[in-house]
């Protein structure tokens, strides 16, 4: 049986939603962190986890010929998948065991990003510990965790992390927020860079960083951490 708190997380985004461009640590990802460990000209073969509508799918294998995959929960944005006729993306169910394979590969290099956070402490471990099975030997992993900074821990929730490390949040009190029911999620904060280490603590690290930008307010942040890592 599903956990509440990620019943509710799920619902959230089965609603449409437009997630067409790649982001910058995208685009950037190959030229400031692959390059500086893997042999540039190799062909990865990568898999993306919560892969949305698919962006980062088609950056990478346009652009460099990468043999890529991917999974999200959202019937919405895998149908948005297959009518841009992406290859290798599959609809998911919402259980999370060490043992899923969902594509039974091994992979050079799994992300995801925006995703891990919506899981509590246990789940994030389970969800890990599948990525290392799936992972070959000496593969990388490239993970993005929202941080404590942002401004839906300090604005949008009450800020109390949980025993699970959960905090709610309710997007209402977010004025760009523009949906009025499956208003609220349960997200998983990031303190600091120690504790986004410690999270990740599975993969040898390699490489921290972080993004943040806010088009409307200078006081909005929308800090992010970025992860590199190798399997250990």
């Amino acid at each position: 049986m599903l956990k509440k708190y990620l019943k509710i997380n799920i619902k959230f985004f089965q609603r449409p939603y437009n997630a067409n461009n790649v982001n910058s640590y995208i685009w950037r990802l190959k030229s400031h962190i692959l390059n500086k460990y893997i042999n540039p000209n190799k062909k990865l073969k990568i898999f993306d986890y919560g892969c949305g509508e698919g962006s980062n799918l088609l950056y990478l294998s346009k652009n460099y010929q990468y043999d890529c995959y991917g999974v999200d929960t959202s019937k919405s944005a895998i149908k948005v998948c297959k009518k841009k006729k992406i290859k290798n993306v599959r609809l998911i169910d919402n259980k999370i065991e060490e043992e899923d394979d969902y594509f039974n590969k091994k992979f050079d290099l799994i992300i995801s990003t925006n995703t891990l956070y919506y899981f509590d402490k246990y789940d994030l471990q389970k969800r890990l510990k599948s990525f290392e099975n799936m992972l070959k030997p000496n593969g990388y992993v490239f993970f993005t965790m929202v941080s404590v900074k942002s401004k839906y821990f300090t604005k949008c929730s009450n800020r109390i992390i949980d025993k699970n490390s959960l905090t709610k949040v309710n997007y209402l009190k977010d004025q760009n927020f523009k949906f009025k029911s499956n208003y609220y999620q349960y997200i998983n904060f990031v303190k600091n860079e120690k504790d986004l280490v410690s999270k990740f603590k599975i993969f040898k690290k390699l490489n921290v960083g972080f993004y943040d930008q806010s088009l409307q307010d200078t006081s909005d942040s929308t800090h992010h951490y970025t992860f590199f890592g190798k399997r250990r």
